[in-house]
């Protein structure tokens, strides 16, 4: 498993600025938190079918630079603990 962090620059009030996620190894979600600007935070797995986000179906590039050539857009592996901290504490 890797775990990434995707800050999503803009001024949009209903979508998510910071996107956490799990990923397997063949680069596909398979549990994502995502952040809003007012503090509300969600959660999804391949379990949550009725939650409020969803699991993308494409997945991550191997090279996080494809997504961080679009300025709005910056992408960083990061560890398992901080993964698992925010996942927890959303629960």
């Amino acid at each position: 498993m890797n775990y990434i962090l995707l800050n999503w620059f803009h001024n949009l009030d209903d979508e998510p600025y910071k996107l956490y996620s799990e990923i397997d190894d063949q680069r596909y979600e398979v549990r994502k938190i995502e952040l809003y600007k007012n503090g509300t935070m969600s959660i999804c797995d391949e379990k949550m079918t009725h939650s409020q986000n969803e699991l993308a179906d494409v997945a991550f590039p191997e090279d996080l630079d494809e997504i961080n050539q679009d300025r709005q857009f910056f992408a960083q592996y990061i560890s398992k603990e901080e993964f698992e901290s925010l996942w927890n504490n959303t629960k």
